[in-house]
């Protein structure tokens, strides 16, 4: 698991959050959903409201929407990246917030150790599929070192 998908772990972590991901101008690159395509839409939401407005001179710190069941708390990192926490209504917003503050700062401290930002998701996804499809294909071939290399793996 990377530095930021423990990030959002953490958050996710707090009473009242349901969840949170991390999204860049490419796409989701962490999430504590399973399903990282519905913040793939909501991150592309509020990354085109967010430079819409620096766009036009204004830099937005926050963007709070209050819905029916849910409170969506959306806040810029660096590198082009927003963070965003979903909560429950009745999350207490002041303590979500400040975690949120606290772990931007973080983010934003792994984004900056890095020469390039994650691959999105969806990216990644694609090749751990082609990875293990190639292992799969080396083992039916008969490629003993893979064949090593699987069982170990699965012995320890």
């Amino acid at each position: 698991m990377s530095r930021l998908q423990l990030l959002l772990q953490d958050l996710h972590a707090m009473p009242g959050v349901n969840g949170a991901f991390l999204h860049s101008l490419e796409g989701v690159i962490a999430t504590t959903y399973s399903d990282h395509l519905r913040p793939q839409k909501v991150g592309r939401v509020f990354l085109n409201v967010m430079s819409g407005f620096f766009s036009l001179g204004h830099f937005i710190q926050e963007i709070y929407c209050n819905f029916d069941n849910s409170v969506l708390m959306v806040r810029p990192v660096s590198r082009g990246c927003i963070l965003a926490a979903v909560c429950q209504p009745d999350a207490t917003s002041r303590l979500v917030d400040i975690s949120l503050a606290m772990t931007v700062k973080s983010i934003e401290e792994e984004l900056n150790g890095l020469e390039r930002l994650p691959p999105p998701l969806d990216e990644q996804m694609a090749v751990d599929r082609a990875e293990i499809q190639t292992e799969i294909n080396d083992r039916e071939a008969g490629n003993s070192e893979v064949n090593n290399t699987i069982e170990i793996q699965s012995e320890g």
